[in-house]
């Protein structure tokens, strides 16, 4: 099987992971300064948020993760691992 072939799924998975963790936990958020969260994030952090408002971080988590060297990276090496297991055992 091709490297891509399988970096595609991996893709999805570490895009879904993303989403789901800046939605539903604060894991994510231990880093980022304050200031730039917004409204939604800083519900999360406090853990008032609704549920609409963790639908809408999940959404906007997942399309900006599209754009996140650090999920392409991720991917890469996750991918290249299950590529290496894969062709050489």
């Amino acid at each position: 099987m091709e490297w891509v072939s399988i970096a595609w799924p991996v893709f999805l998975v570490v895009l879904s992971v993303r989403g789901l963790l800046s939605a539903f936990t604060k894991v994510l958020y231990r880093k980022r300064p304050i200031i730039s969260l917004g409204i939604a994030e800083h519900r999360i952090i406090r853990g008032d948020a609704t549920f609409n408002e963790r639908l809408r971080v999940l959404g906007s988590s997942l399309f900006s993760g599209m754009f996140s060297l650090n999920v392409y990276l991720l991917t890469a090496l996750i991918a290249s691992c299950i590529y290496g297991i894969q062709k050489y055992l």
